[in-house]
């Protein structure tokens, strides 16, 4: 943990500062940066995973159902 600071939204003194993001424990308040991107590279790796094992079952799926038809 970095320290904490006064909070841009709410103004509050519960605006704290860690080495991999910043957040309000008031409001939740999260800056506009770090909202949309993953927290750490393993978070990242993860993802991609999934999407990938999603695109295969998809495509194992459509493979089963044509060859039904």
């Amino acid at each position: 943990m970095i320290g904490y600071g006064q909070c841009p939204r709410c103004g509050t003194w519960t605006y704290e500062h860690l080495e991999s993001h910043s957040h309000c424990w008031e409001c939740s308040f999260v800056p506009e940066d770090l909202r949309n991107k993953p927290r750490s590279e393993f978070e990242r790796e993860r993802r991609l995973e999934r999407s990938r094992l999603k695109e295969e079952l998809m495509f194992r799926s459509l493979v089963f159902v044509r060859g039904l038809m």
